[in-house]
This record gives C-alpha cells, sequence and structure tokens, in this order.
C-alpha cells in the first residue's frame, strides 16, 4: 500500500484460531520452524522444509476445513488535515460459503476478491475514493461480488 497511498507504514494483519497457533507455538518450541539447516544421517536439512514437505498438500484441505478467517490493513499516519488518523480495513470469510459458493478455501477467496472488485470499478470508469473503500469494507455486501 506505501507505493499507492501517502504514508511510512502499513501493518498487514490476518487472524488465527487457537488451535493453529497452538500449533505455531509447538513448532517454534521444538525449532521446527528453523530455516538453518541442521544435519540429519550426512544430510543438511532446513527443519521448516521438513515440516513443510510432510504437511499435505494445501489445496487439498479446503473442503475439510471449518471456520472463518479476518484479514485486513491497519495504516496510521496524518489525515489531509494534519492530524493523526488510524484506520483498519478487514475482511472476514467463511470457509465452508467460500468453498459451497466459489471452490476456493476463504484464504484464496480473501486474496483474489479485491483485486477483482477493484478491476471490475476500474472496468466501468474510474472509482471515486469513497466507493472503492465502501466496497473493500463491505466486500459481501457489494452487489456485484455475484458476478462470474
Amino acid at each position: 500500500m506505501p507505493r499507492w497511498i501517502d504514508c511510512k507504514r502499513v501493518t498487514f494483519k490476518y487472524g488465527l484460531g487457537d488451535e493453529f497457533i497452538d500449533v505455531l507455538k509447538t513448532l517454534h518450541k521444538l525449532g521446527l520452524d528453523r530455516t538453518d539447516p541442521v544435519t540429519v544421517k550426512g544430510v543438511e536439512v532446513s527443519p521448516r522444509d521438513v515440516v513443510a514437505a510432510a504437511l499435505p498438500d494445501p489445496a487439498t484441505l479446503g473442503d475439510k476445513m471449518s471456520g472463518k478467517t479476518c484479514a485486513g490493513t491497519w495504516v496510521t499516519g496524518t489525515g489531509t488535515d494534519g492530524n493523526p488518523r488510524e484506520v483498519y480495513l478487514y475482511h472476514v470469510a467463511d470457509n465452508e460459503w467460500t468453498m459451497v459458493e466459489y471452490g476456493v478455501q476463504a484464504v484464496v477467496w480473501q486474496t483474489a476478491m479485491n483485486p477483482v472488485i477493484a478491476l471490475e470499478l476500474l472496468a466501468g470508469g474510474r472509482p471515486d475514493r469513497d466507493q472503492l473503500v465502501y466496497v473493500i469494507v463491505n466486500v459481501v455486501e457489494a452487489p456485484f461480488t455475484t458476478r462470474r
């Protein structure tokens, strides 16, 4: 976002469930999130690469997952009036819904939806700033999200 908005810092936030966070903490405690190689039976391997190689292909897990994800961007800075300003733009997606409606996992839907909406708006004429922000924040309610 700093490429398009005059700001010094943008923080991306992504919500994870407690179970997933516990798994990440366990991997960290065991050192399995490290990227520096260790020697196993004379072969140099990264613990993180071993974990990644042992996991199932994420593309095969979509229909087995349930729950919602929340992705957002927190922007802080100075408004056009010179006063401090911050805004958090986010959207929540339900994995079961995105699998039924679009055949993709929620994280894939979240990644693709905003660019698709922006392209739709741009194809219909340059949107004004308020219109684009409304669509980003209220993506599910936007009437053209059902277009295929």
